[in-house]
């Protein structure tokens, strides 16, 4: 919640132009009284805003608190709750894409059948093709979507270049989901499953990507990074402490 309210300003030459526009009768070297939504976007003053999670209050620069809004749901968090604000925008803006993925799964498997008369869905798939890489290859729009939610912004240097999306929670801990979930075992390539069998991993990959969160868009030499020091097997707590150390300048002596 917005605690700062209104904010005193002093009119100059690069301001009354701007605030002339919301509407405020001023002259140069006028002090006057705003509301702190007029400020321009991109000002550095600091406001008050209180977590709507947690009730901490917090001083930040205008600019990055309005960075921190959108639109789907209004509310105001600090760092440490952000993973609950980020929890119910995903489930509120991609309610809908988990069942539409779900339904797609019979629609795809009857036009394979139409494209091709001769598949039986029963029949193997002819492919040196690990299964983890098979299903990697079917998350774009995942990762499309996490690029978007984050600008197609490095999430810590907001660098728009060479941005990989790094799963949060494990790729390979939502690969032993979609196996136990399916029943199914962890064969050396895909040529041991049935197209009916890929096709339902598949789906069911996409929809635990989109359950467990969306991923984090970071520059690859944060990626590289980050995997050397914690691994492939990593958890999201992991994660949350390397943003940390990140932003306390742990690392400038490495890069």
């Amino acid at each position: 919640m917005l605690i700062t309210k209104e904010l005193e300003i002093l009119i100059t030459r690069q301001n009354i132009d701007w605030f002339k526009s919301k509407k405020y009768d001023c002259n140069l070297k006028d002090i006057i009284i705003i509301n702190v939504l007029d400020l321009p976007r991109w000002s550095e003053r600091y406001i008050e805003y209180s977590c709507d999670y947690c009730g901490v209050i917090y001083d930040r620069k205008f600019y990055k608190y309005m960075n921190g809004k959108e639109k789907i749901i209004d509310k105001d968090c600090c760092t440490n709750c952000q993973h609950i604000k980020l929890k119910e925008t995903l489930n509120k803006k991609y309610e809908n894409k988990i069942v539409k993925e779900k339904i797609k799964v019979n629609k795809i498997v009857k036009e394979k059948i139409k494209i091709n008369k001769e598949i039986n869905l029963d029949t193997h798939v002819e492919s040196t093709l690990t299964l983890p890489e098979f299903l990697r290859g079917k998350i774009d729009s995942w990762k499309k979507d996490s690029l978007i939610f984050y600008n197609n912004r490095c999430i810590l240097t907001g660098e728009t270049q060479n941005i990989e999306v790094h799963h949060i929670y494990n790729f390979h801990k939502i690969l032993i989901d979609v196996l136990n979930i399916l029943g199914y075992s962890l064969y050396d390539n895909i040529s041991k499953y049935t197209y009916e069998e890929l096709e339902r991993m598949r789906i069911k990959c996409i929809e635990l990507h989109y359950k467990y969160g969306l991923g984090a868009p970071i520059t690859r030499r944060i990626h590289r990074l980050f995997h050397f020091f914690y691994g492939n097997d990593n958890m999201p707590e992991q994660f949350e402490e390397f943003k940390q150390k990140w932003n306390n300048s742990d690392f400038k002596d490495i890069l």
